[in-house]
């Protein structure tokens, strides 16, 4: 009778276990959403990248923003509209959402923008999640000091781009 109650004891923590960690596992990973156009349907391989990265952003920026919003919902579409330099751009969508535009006619196609430019659209949006969930105030000061912030990011990705060769100039 003992061995009986020790192995539903053990079983029992043993569920609990595995439950916690899928549980802290769901909240890791965003939900991502690919939405298509008339022109372009995500490729499985462009899906597979794009999901990867986001992944790998969203654990990562977990340690780094411990407010980040437990489920995240991704939206990828892709669309022309989009930062010339980069050939993305990310939107946030408080509280939880993040809209990210992919333009997939660029060299590489959207996996290749993705590999070189998800990854800093993603945390940059992370940051606006968490600033619209502890409810800061926006200054005129914290709007001056966001512009500067977004400007040095476009110049950084030009350096970046002119570095590797692909703008002239």
């Amino acid at each position: 009778m003992m061995d009986l109650l020790k192995f539903g004891l053990l079983r029992s923590a043993v569920f609990v276990a595995v439950a916690a960690g899928l549980t802290g596992c769901a909240e890791t990973e965003p939900s991502i959403r690919f939405l298509r156009s008339d022109t372009h349907t995500f490729s499985w391989t462009e899906r597979r990248a794009i999901t990867r990265i986001a992944v790998d952003a969203t654990r990562e920026a977990r340690r780094l923003l411990p407010s980040l919003p437990a489920h995240i919902e991704l939206t990828v579409r892709p669309g022309t509209d989009v930062i010339a330099e980069t050939g993305e751009t990310g939107t946030a969508m408080p509280p939880a959402s993040i809209m990210w535009a992919v333009d997939h006619t660029r060299e590489g196609g959207a996996e290749g923008v993705a590999r070189a430019w998800l990854r800093a659209p993603l945390f940059h949006e992370f940051h606006h999640l968490v600033r619209s969930t502890l409810e800061v105030p926006q200054s005129i000061l914290d709007r001056a000091v966001f512009r500067r912030q977004r400007h040095h990011l476009r110049e950084r990705r030009r350096r970046r781009q002119h570095s590797l060769g692909r703008v002239s100039g």
